[in-house]
């Protein structure tokens, strides 16, 4: 099971950096076909593509969101409304899903599978980051009550090979 919660966010100023408030996700082009993610640490490829970090084009509306090399104040509305000094450039295609539990992880902050459907409680933070929704503190002291469990039942499986060499050995005794 995933744990889609929402993860803190991170104020970091860059005009190409994107978090998503709600319980949307971005849709991304690979060569796999369409895949769906909240990372929103975008740049612009040597082609003037928006892409992700691994170099996937990010999808708007239309299809892959391109600037031009004269183009700069890119401006990223609530809504994924994208543009620049140029103008509207299109918006970035969000999406929902009914039940995120069907989503599968493929590589890296990707998923895939599922139904998208057009998302409607989902906005956009441009200068924000979503950092992991992992809790340190939390998951070690998860860890921590498995290695206690683990360890219990390694001592209840030694102290069941004891009795039964313990009686084995009683057994030989009175057979002597």
């Amino acid at each position: 099971m995933h744990d889609m919660a929402a993860g803190p966010m991170v104020q970091t100023g860059a005009e190409l950096d994107v978090a998503i408030n709600g319980d949307g996700f971005f849709a991304v082009q690979t060569a796999a076909g369409e895949k769906f993610t909240r990372s929103g640490a975008f740049q612009l490829d040597s082609t003037g593509t928006l892409v992700d970090l691994s170099g996937n084009p990010i999808l708007g509306e239309g299809g892959p969101i391109t600037f031009g090399p004269e183009e700069n104040g890119i401006s990223i509305a609530a809504d994924g409304s994208i543009s620049s000094s140029a103008g509207p450039k299109g918006q970035l295609r969000l999406v929902e899903f009914a039940n995120p539990q069907e989503l599968a992880r493929d590589g890296y902050n990707l998923y895939s599978g599922g139904t998208p459907i057009a998302a409607t409680n989902t906005r956009t933070m441009q200068g924000y980051i979503e950092r992991s929704n992992v809790s340190g503190v939390s998951e070690m002291a998860e860890m921590i009550r498995v290695t206690r469990a683990y360890e219990s039942a390694a001592n209840m499986a030694q102290k069941q090979d004891d009795q039964r060499k313990d009686a084995i050995q009683r057994l030989g005794d009175s057979n002597v």
